[in-house]
């Protein structure tokens, strides 16, 4: 079982970052769209997900044969919703468990 990783995200409309996780150098880019929030993710610069659409309480890698022992998944503190820039971060968190 892995242990559950809060990823740091600011509300913004479009964002690329990096971060190393369990021996893996991983790249996220976050973009809204007119009909929601998308991921793409590149593991030790490979694409592995390309356009997933972020959604609450979804697991957003769902591939076992991906080389992470856990997978990304976006929680609305507040109720429901499926996350929006405007509160990611703050209402819309981004973990890795």
């Amino acid at each position: 079982m892995s242990e559950t990783t809060l990823i740091p995200l600011s509300p913004l409309p479009n964002q690329i970052f990096t971060l190393q996780l369990q021996n893996h150098l991983l790249k996220l880019h976050l973009y809204q769209r007119t009909y929601g929030l998308f991921l793409d993710l590149w593991i030790d610069n490979v694409l592995t997900l390309a356009g997933r659409l972020c959604l609450n309480n979804t697991f957003l890698l769902q591939d076992k044969a991906a080389p992470l022992n856990g997978d990304f998944i976006f929680i609305d503190s507040e109720g429901s919703e499926d996350p929006d820039y405007t509160e990611l971060g703050s209402r819309f968190k981004l973990y890795f468990k």
